[in-house]
This record gives C-alpha cells, structure tokens and sequence, in this order.
C-alpha cells in the first residue's frame, strides 16, 4: 500500500501523521517505513518520524546543506547501524 504526498510544503506534517494513523488503524502491529525525497527534509519531518517510530529514508538537499555534504564526502571511516 503506498500513499502519495505532492506538497512537502503545505501541511506535510499532518499529512504523514494523518497516514500514519490510518495505517495503524488498518494494519495494527505493521512494520512502517517512509521513504521521501528532498523537498521533505526536515529537522520537524525527521523528528516526527523518528519520534513516530517509522523506518525512514530521507534523500538529503545537499544544495541547501554544502557544509553537511563537505562532512559525508570528508569522512574515512564508516560504521555499520542496525
């Protein structure tokens, strides 16, 4: 089941809590995972999901964020996390 949201905007935060209510409701005990572009990256939208419990992949705008991707490309060692 996917939803669609078009406006990452206006309302994005209802609109991902008003999906994930439904969900809930509909499919109780159901594993939820997120996956957004760039136009939903936010301190708020992150917060929300993660406080929300959700799974998520969120696409980084590195244009509005240069200094953050100067960090990612600089780094040596990584690390895996489950």
């Amino acid at each position: 089941m996917r939803f669609y949201l078009f406006n990452a905007n206006k309302g994005a935060r209802e609109s991902i809590l008003s999906c994930i209510q439904i969900l809930r409701e509909e499919l109780p005990g159901v594993i939820l995972e997120v996956r957004l572009d760039s136009a939903f990256f936010s301190d708020e939208i992150v917060t929300v999901l993660d406080r929300e419990g959700i799974e998520f992949n969120l696409s980084v705008p590195f244009e509005r964020f240069v200094e953050l991707k100067g960090l990612i490309e600089s780094r040596l060692r990584w690390r895996h996390l489950q």
